[in-house]
């Protein structure tokens, strides 16, 4: 029964993050803590999530946007020491909470329709990747600056799954080097991998299509009520 509820877990998780785009780890993290412990939680999804990026960027790979990837993951990787120097101090529920609320006074102003903003300065992807790195490198939470430059740069859904996965992927590199360093992928780990590979390529697939079907405008209005959702699960775990 705990193998089946991981792999139904996992197989939502992943369905969310192939239409989407992200939000698999903030989705899944909470529901695997009603049945298995962190230590084994953090690693399954940090693998799991780099597996279902790897397959996603190689099926979308005509639509990444190559040079805003590529200055988001450079600018990340300058950002994530100086998050991991200068913020590590400072309590995580906190961020976590002052972010979840950013993020939803930024979805909900857009959703209002009075002007919806885009980003035309090449260089503020390097300004978002640093964002993200110091959150990443302090916090383990990179995704939603990355997230939002993607809404802010007016891709169609496709580019912008299909960029958001080539930048978690590099990331995620590094994330599951740091569990394996840490001896974190253990035999139970790894058995729960197995298992719920169908639950990754499944849904990705069926993900993936239905993510094309959206056309530009309405794929917006669904990401803004995604990050609300999201930011709410961000600042309900931080509390908790």
């Amino acid at each position: 029964m705990t193998y089946l509820y991981v792999i139904s877990v996992i197989f939502f998780s992943n369905f969310i993050r192939a239409v989407f785009g992200f939000g698999n780890a903030l989705i899944a993290m909470p529901l695997l803590a009603f049945v298995i412990s962190p230590k084994t939680a953090t690693p399954l999804v940090a693998v799991i999530s780099l597996t279902i990026s790897l397959f996603m960027m190689i099926l979308q790979k005509n639509s990444i946007q190559i040079k805003s990837a590529f200055e988001l993951i450079i600018s990340s990787l300058v950002g994530i020491p100086l998050g991991i120097y200068f913020l590590k101090g400072f309590d995580i529920k906190t961020v976590n909470i002052f972010l979840g609320i950013i993020i939803i006074l930024f979805s909900v102003y857009n959703l209002t329709g009075i002007k919806n903003l885009f980003l035309k300065n090449k260089y503020w992807s390097y300004f978002f990747g640093i964002i993200a790195g110091i959150l990443g490198g302090a916090y383990n939470t990179n995704g939603p600056p990355v997230v939002i430059y993607g809404v802010l740069k007016g891709w169609s859904p496709e580019e912008f799954t299909a960029t958001l996965q080539s930048y978690f992927f590099f990331t995620g590199i590094f994330i599951v080097i740091g569990h394996v360093l840490s001896g974190n992928y253990t035999d139970e780990v790894l058995g729960y991998y197995i298992f719920s590979l169908p639950a990754v390529f499944i849904p990705m697939y069926a993900g993936i299509k239905i993510n094309k079907k959206f056309s530009s405008e309405k794929f917006r209005r669904y990401i803004y009520y995604f990050l609300i959702i999201t930011s709410f699960i961000l600042i309900y775990n931080a509390f908790r």
